[in-house]
C-alpha cells in the first residue's frame, strides 16, 4: 500500500514537472515570436534627460529628468502592444493639447518587423489587423521615403533607416504653426530620442535617454524650415551644454 501511495506521488510530481516546463516553453515561444531590437527589451521605467520649452513661463527652457513607463498592454498572435507614458503628474503648459495628454506617447504595436504608433483608439478592443491598417510605422528596418514633394502644404511623414537606428519624422505643412513628431529608435536600447512640438519650438517637448548624447542626425533636410531650424537650434544648444 506504501509502494502504491509512493508510486503515485512520485507520478504526479514528474507530471507537475512536465507541465510546468511545458508552460516554460510555450512562454519563452512567445516572447521569441514578438522579438523586436529596436523596441525595449522589457517592460518597466526608463530613464531620460528632458527638455520642455514654454513660452508663458520664464525662463521658457525646462530641464528635468524624467521616467517613461513601458508597460505591456495586449498580446495578440503577431505581435504585442505596449503604452509609453511620462511618469509624472505635474501640470505643465503645453502637456494637454485638446483632450490629448500630451505625456501619454501612445500605444506601440511591436513585432518582428517594426513598430506601430496608435492614438485614441479603443485598445482594448481594436483587432490586430485594425492596428496594423490604421497605426503609424514609426520604426522598421527599412527606409520609407515621404510620398508627398518638399513644397506640397499637407502632412508628411518618412523613416530613415542606418542600420543600428531608425529615424521616424512626422510634420504637418499645412499650417505655419504644423504639429511635428520625430522619434528614434536604436537597436538594443529602444526609443533613444523623442520630440514634437509646434511650429519655431512652441510647447517643444524633448526627451533623450539617459546615457544617450544628442545627436539627431538627421540624413536630409528634407523637413519643412521651420522644424529644421528647430533641429539646428537644438544641435547649438547641445554643442553649449
Amino acid at each position: 500500500m506504501k509502494k502504491t501511495i509512493s508510486l503515485i506521488l512520485i507520478l504526479g510530481l514528474f507530471i507537475v514537472v512536465i507541465s510546468l516546463l511545458v508552460l516554460r516553453i510555450k512562454v519563452n515561444t512567445i516572447r521569441s515570436n514578438h522579438s523586436n531590437d529596436y523596441f525595449f527589451s522589457a517592460a518597466g521605467a526608463y530613464r531620460y534627460d528632458a527638455l520642455f520649452v514654454v513660452p508663458s513661463l520664464e525662463p521658457s527652457d525646462r530641464k528635468e529628468q524624467i521616467a517613461i513607463t513601458c508597460r505591456e498592454i495586449r498580446r495578440l498572435k503577431n505581435g504585442i502592444i505596449y503604452n509609453l507614458c511620462i511618469d509624472s503628474d505635474e501640470a505643465l503648459p503645453g502637456r494637454h493639447y485638446g483632450d490629448w495628454d500630451r505625456f501619454d506617447l501612445g500605444y506601440y504595436y511591436v513585432n518582428n518587423d517594426s513598430i506601430l504608433l496608435v492614438r485614441d483608439v479603443d485598445i482594448k478592443r481594436i483587432s490586430e489587423e485594425e492596428l496594423i491598417d490604421i497605426g503609424t510605422i514609426v520604426c522598421q528596418k527599412e527606409s520609407i521615403q515621404d510620398s508627398h514633394s518638399e513644397i506640397e502644404q499637407c502632412e508628411h511623414e518618412y523613416i530613415d533607416n542606418k542600420g543600428s537606428r531608425s529615424v521616424f519624422c512626422y510634420y504637418n505643412s499645412s499650417v505655419e504653426t504644423g504639429y511635428y513628431e520625430i522619434q528614434v529608435w536604436e537597436k538594443n536600447k529602444g526609443l533613444i530620442h523623442y520630440m514634437s512640438g509646434w511650429g519655431a519650438m512652441r510647447d517643444h517637448m524633448e526627451l533623450t535617454m539617459e546615457g544617450q548624447e544628442f545627436n539627431l542626425d538627421i540624413p536630409n533636410e528634407r523637413i519643412r524650415p521651420a522644424v529644421f531650424i528647430v533641429l539646428k537650434e537644438r544641435q547649438k544648444r547641445a554643442a553649449n551644454d
